[in-house]
């Protein structure tokens, strides 16, 4: 979205701490850099109890995978 309207993910979300603004902008880098890259990210289901969060994280829930 940000390569649409050329600019920052910050200024789109009208961040205003320039620090923030920075750790966000270099986030959604990262990601993209990711996607790219091949990798796809695996979305967490959302979950009732710790008991199904617990189970989640011991059948890798929440990491990123090559296609």
């Amino acid at each position: 979205m940000s390569n649409h309207y050329k600019k920052r993910p910050s200024e789109l979300l009208d961040v205003c701490d320039s620090y923030t603004a920075f750790c966000l902008d270099e986030a959604c880098e990262y990601i993209e850099g990711r996607i790219q890259s091949g990798d796809t990210p695996v979305y967490r289901k959302k979950a009732r109890s710790f008991h199904e969060i617990y189970q989640n994280f011991e059948k890798g829930a929440g990491t990123w995978q090559s296609i």
